[in-house]
C-alpha cells in the first residue's frame, strides 16, 4: 500500500502553489506515493491538486475535504475533470 500524507500549506509563504509543489517533490524524493490535500479559505484543494499532479509525475494526489455546499456539483465537477486532466489521470 502506497505511503500517503496530508500535505500542510504555509499561508506564510512567498508563493504558496511554489511551496506546495516543493513540499510535494520533497515528500515524492523521501518515499511518500500520495499526498492529499483539504480545501482552505484562501487556496483552492482541487486545483493545487492538479498543479502539483503535474508538477511531481508518478504522485498520486487527492482532495481529502472539498466542500460542496457552496458551490454547484458542475462546477466540482468540471474542476476535478481539468485537475485529471493536468495530472494525465
Amino acid at each position: 500500500m502506497p505511503t500517503g500524507v496530508v500535505l500542510p500549506l504555509n499561508p506564510s509563504a512567498a508563493n504558496v502553489v511554489d511551496d506546495a509543489i516543493t513540499q510535494a517533490r520533497n515528500a515524492f524524493t523521501a518515499g511518500v506515493r500520495q499526498i492529499w490535500l483539504a480545501q482552505q479559505f484562501d487556496v483552492d484543494a482541487i486545483t493545487l491538486a492538479g498543479l502539483i499532479g503535474a508538477a511531481v509525475p508518478g504522485l498520486g494526489v487527492g482532495t481529502s475535504v472539498v466542500p460542496i455546499n457552496p458551490r454547484h456539483p458542475l462546477l466540482v465537477a468540471s474542476a476535478a475533470q481539468t485537475a485529471q486532466a493536468a495530472t494525465h489521470g
